[in-house]
């Protein structure tokens, strides 16, 4: 059971990365909106959950960073749109 929710969860966050990348590059999302940055966290710790069973530490390295980049990103937006919040601007579309 443990073997197919690994396989599962890998090929899960694959598919939302390059959903992501591909709704960015085709313009249909923003790559700072709350969405792409979710999805690629998302994405990131599925992908990581299976190479970490795999033991593919080089692939495993970059789904860390991956996901801590991504999380720097959530952590910017939600920063961004608190403080416009504060001055009455509109925030970033997400």
């Amino acid at each position: 059971m443990l073997h197919f929710l690994v396989f599962v969860s890998g090929w899960a966050g694959t598919c939302l990365i390059l959903a992501a990348f591909f709704m960015s590059v085709s313009g249909r999302m923003k790559s700072n909106s709350i969405s792409y940055l979710s999805m690629n966290l998302c994405g990131s710790l599925g992908v990581l959950a299976n190479v970490l069973y795999y033991m593919a530490v080089p692939a495993a390295f970059l789904e860390i960073v991956w996901a801590a980049v991504s999380l720097y990103g959530i952590y910017s937006y939600l920063s961004a749109s608190r403080g416009s919040k504060r001055t009455g601007s509109h925030g970033r579309n997400g």
